[in-house]
């Protein structure tokens, strides 16, 4: 009896040390937010239709002082699912043939999450980049949210424009 006892008080000390230790990255990619919570942020991000695949990490910063726990997701894109994109390209290719070949750089979204540690986060950063080292920095960060949520892919489609747009003349530097 006391060995019972003692076992299962082992494996209850276990599971309440246990609980409440998961990631940073578990935090965000297990949470909801405000808007939805009819999916996980992990849902949105991991199966949002135009990213062909995605990379959670996490990182600690000082800032002031002060540490800030980051969760960082970089989503590979592949540009050539984006029609209109393929014919902007075509028409920037006749106009500037010296600029660099768009397709064979990697692109990708990067958002990051600021997590306080008590199960509380937020998206704080957003940006779509390139292999040539060019990016394009979100400003409004809810609207991107309830587009990804809603499937929508004109706003990935937006920030890859402005990003060609913006680098159209540039050389690749790779």
């Amino acid at each position: 009896m006391l060995k019972k006892l003692m076992f299962y008080s082992l494996v209850m000390s276990f599971i309440l040390i246990t609980t409440g230790c998961g990631s940073d990255v578990d935090t965000v990619k297990d949470g909801y937010l405000p808007f939805d919570t009819s999916m996980t942020v992990g849902e949105a991000f991991d199966n949002y239709e135009w990213f062909t695949s995605t990379e959670w990490t996490s990182f600690e910063t000082t800032q002031k002082r002060k540490t800030i726990k980051i969760v960082e997701l970089k989503a590979m894109v592949d540009i050539h699912q984006f029609e209109p994109i393929t014919e902007y390209i075509k028409k920037i290719k006749e106009s500037y043939p010296k600029s660099y070949d768009f397709y064979s750089v990697d692109w990708w979204l990067t958002a990051q999450f600021t997590v306080d540690g008590n199960g509380n986060f937020e998206l704080t950063y957003i940006e779509a980049s390139n292999g040539c080292g060019f990016h394009q920095q979100r400003s409004n960060i809810n609207e991107f949210l309830v587009a990804l949520y809603d499937g929508e892919k004109w706003i990935i489609s937006a920030m890859f424009y402005h990003l060609i747009d913006m680098t159209k003349s540039k050389v690749c530097a790779k």
